[in-house]
């Protein structure tokens, strides 16, 4: 195989990451859709891509014909939709940047941005990307990240947990670039539920890692920690019970005072219960003096009536 072609290496930190589009610096989002332009305009080549005709993710932008001119996107569709040639020539033409551009167009177009119009969206692309290879759809979600919309980056979450292969090859380090930027509580449930979990249950991230964030100073990096202790433990997620992973992690947290890690513990705690009562029961026991007072309330009516809170259900 020849050599890539090698972007100057003062550009690529304003405008590559992982081979994707970074923001300008001037800190306004923009959307994907006018990314690869404001590239052509700063004077990066055309096209950057690989010599062999594979499927090529770093940094790729839209072919450039005789003409100078980029390949039309209706082009790249049309591609798509050809039988036999499906996400593997779609991606030869234009690369992720084309597919980012039309899950950019379809959320665009939502009247509603709830979960079952943005799964109907996830699902159409995780059919096209089933054959695809698992770095193809890690740098798709990577880009998608780009936008700070919390519909895209629960778009690129989902599309990397319901690949067949995707999820399986997410290292420690991809695994916190795609946790970048989580600054709510509903993206670190998505980051924590969908990736760092099921890759922590399957031993593909090291106990460390999840033992760092427990010990960072950002509130939504500790939450991450004990989130990421549910699929350990929930049936529905594909867990079979990991009382000590568990416990290890809630041990470290049992004195934060912070609401959304507090909220986190009790999730985590509950969650265990259903697994391993008598654990649970003997940790809250031995633990009483320390824990937040919502662990203890929601905790404790968990194991003696099986919800957190008789009164709401009721």
């Amino acid at each position: 195989m020849s050599s890539p072609e090698i972007i100057p290496r003062s550009e690529v930190s304003r405008f590559l990451c992982f081979g994707n589009v970074r923001n300008s610096e001037d800190g306004k989002a923009l959307t994907l859709s006018r990314m690869r332009p404001r590239l052509r305009h700063a004077g990066l080549p055309d096209e950057i891509q690989t010599a062999v005709p594979e499927i090529c993710t770093r940094g790729i932008l839209p072919e450039v014909g005789s003409s100078g001119r980029a390949w039309p996107k209706t082009r790249v569709i049309q591609k798509m939709k050809e039988p036999n040639r499906g996400i593997v020539e779609a991606t030869n033409r234009a690369g992720v940047p084309a597919l980012a551009d039309e899950i950019d167009e379809r959320l665009a177009g939502l009247q509603r941005s709830n979960a079952a119009e943005l799964r109907e969206v996830r699902r159409e692309f995780s059919a096209r990307l089933k054959g695809a290879a698992p770095h193809v759809v890690i740098e798709l979600a990577m880009l998608l990240l780009e936008v700070p919309r919390f519909e895209y980056r629960f778009i690129g979450y989902e599309l990397i947990h319901h690949h067949p292969s995707a999820l399986a090859h997410l290292n420690a380090w991809q695994l916190e670039q795609l946790g970048h930027g989580i600054a709510t509580w509903s993206a670190v449930d998505c980051f924590a539920v969908y990736l760092a979990g099921p890759a922590w249950r399957e031993r593909r991230v090291p106990n460390s890692l999840i033992h760092g964030w427990a010990h960072s100073a950002d509130r939504w990096w500790r939450r991450a920690a004990l989130v990421s202790t549910v699929p350990l433990n929930s049936k529905a997620q594909g867990g079979k019970g990991e009382t000590y992973r568990t416990l290890q992690v809630c041990r470290m947290l049992e004195r934060d005072r912070d609401p959304m890690v507090a909220k986190a513990l009790s999730w985590a705690l509950r969650e265990l219960a259903k697994r391993d009562p008598r654990a649970v029961r003997e940790y809250v026991g031995s633990r009483k003096d320390v824990l937040p007072a919502l662990v203890l309330r929601e905790v404790t009516n968990k194991l003696s009536t099986g919800v957190k809170n008789p009164r709401a259900k009721k």
